[in-house]
């Protein structure tokens, strides 16, 4: 972690009851697993007394976020735009409510959107009041900005502006909410030094900042849509519940201080506990509890402990399901359709994983059978075995095929 204060911390401590803002900007249709932690930074404040804000960026989504980034955003149109801000306004505001539930009372939390007081700044305005107190050499210094400028593509005059866009938002909310303090991810350091700087020129205000480590993987990697390796906090909770189940050993701990209020201690007894069993996954499954309730809901984790009973279980828990809780347990998954009037009295299991591309070919299927790797409707297929309507269709005319433990595919029949 780091944290700014200008240098100055103890000679302008920030006022007991001031608000703090975290920023997130709209540039797809949902919030990420990696945006838990800043998230779990403004939840921390409000534990502690502080103001929490989360501006969603309406106007500085349109310029482009070059921080962490080796080429450019691709823009989004603005009535995406638009939408995308809309979702992101209301997955926010989902995850603080269950948070008020989960804790109790606390300082409010404001949800807003920085187009509220960007639509009425002219480009005047921004040259002589915003722009003339930063110094280009200055800007240029910035680590984002020399990366950018030595690589082939360069850098646009957008995105190299972008620090001045937030860094009004910083003195707009400090001057209209008594926003003392900016949390972000840690590739958010320079922008938040420009915002700091930047209110103590206007105001002569000491505010302060701090940035949080970003969520990678195992290897290192940012997790984000960029990356490709998304896990989205909208939809179906179950990969969400499902991703912070596969949390490793050495990084579990770490994960249940950050993402739960869970209290220290008890993080600590349930890592005793862990490693006393490591093989039960106590840790892992309190994870998951926590953070899934905070971001879905109590009926978001009741539905994600049953989607996992169900796709690792028997034929006996997907039975349990309606054909709208199939569809929707299983929306992330390939599907195929294929015509029930085609099958014969003699059609086998195996055949039918081949013609709906379950699998590669007939070799793999044998050796998937050989291995008892190959599961209908959460049942192990055996050599041969012969599809039944009645015993491996689910509600709604589905077929839930599994290879592996992980890998699964959906059939729909039709007629």
């Amino acid at each position: 972690m780091q944290s700014l204060s200008m240098l100055r911390v103890s000679a302008s401590p920030p006022p007991r009851d001031c608000a703090v803002y975290c920023g997130f900007d709209p540039t797809a249709a949902s919030l990420h697993v990696g945006h838990l932690l800043t998230i779990s930074a403004l939840l921390h404040c409000r534990q502690s007394g502080l103001h929490p804000i989360a501006v969603v960026g309406g106007a500085t989504g349109r310029v482009g976020d070059p921080s962490g980034r080796v080429t450019e955003r691709e823009e989004v149109e603005r009535d995406n735009l638009r939408t995308n801000a809309a979702s992101i306004i209301d997955c926010l505001e989902r995850i603080f409510h269950n948070d008020q539930k989960m804790r109790g009372a606390g300082p409010d939390i404001r949800v807003v959107d920085n187009w509220s007081w960007w639509k009425d700044v002219g480009a005047v305005e921004f040259v002589s009041d915003i722009a003339r107190p930063f110094r280009v050499a200055s800007m240029l210094a910035k680590e984002s900005v020399s990366q950018r400028m030595s690589s082939e593509e360069g850098m646009s005059c957008a995105e190299f502006l972008y620090p001045l866009f937030q860094a009004f938002d910083f003195l707009h909310l400090h001057t209209k909410h008594n926003c003392w303090l900016q949390v972000g991810g840690g590739d958010q350091w320079g922008n938040i030094t420009s915002g700091c700087e930047f209110v103590r020129k206007k105001t002569g205000h000491l505010v302060h900042g701090v940035t949080v480590p970003l969520l990678t993987t195992s290897s290192g990697d940012k997790l984000g849509k960029t990356a490709g390796n998304a896990v989205w906090l909208t939809g179906s909770s179950y990969p969400l519940y499902q991703f912070l189940l596969q949390t490793g050993d050495h990084d579990v701990a770490t994960c249940l201080h950050r993402l739960t209020s869970l209290p220290p201690e008890e993080v600590d007894v349930i890592m005793q506990q862990h490693t006393t069993a490591p093989e039960s996954f106590l840790a892992q499954k309190r994870l998951a509890e926590e953070v899934t309730r905070l971001v879905h809901g109590a009926e978001g984790l009741t539905h994600a402990e049953t989607a996992t009973k169900a796709l690792f279980g028997d034929h006996h828990s997907l039975r349990s399901l309606t054909s709208d809780e199939l569809l929707n347990l299983f929306s992330h998954v390939p599907t195929t359709q294929l015509n029930f009037d085609h099958l014969s009295s003699d059609t086998t299991v195996s055949e039918i994983a081949v013609q709906a591309k379950v699998v590669k070919s007939e070799f793999a299927v044998h050796q998937l059978l050989s291995t008892g790797g190959l599961y209908v409707n959460g049942d192990r297929v055996a050599e041969n075995e012969t599809f039944l309507p009645s015993l491996h269709m689910l509600p709604g005319n589905l077929t839930v095929f599994r290879v592996g433990k992980k890998t699964h595919h959906l059939i729909q029949w039709t007629h």
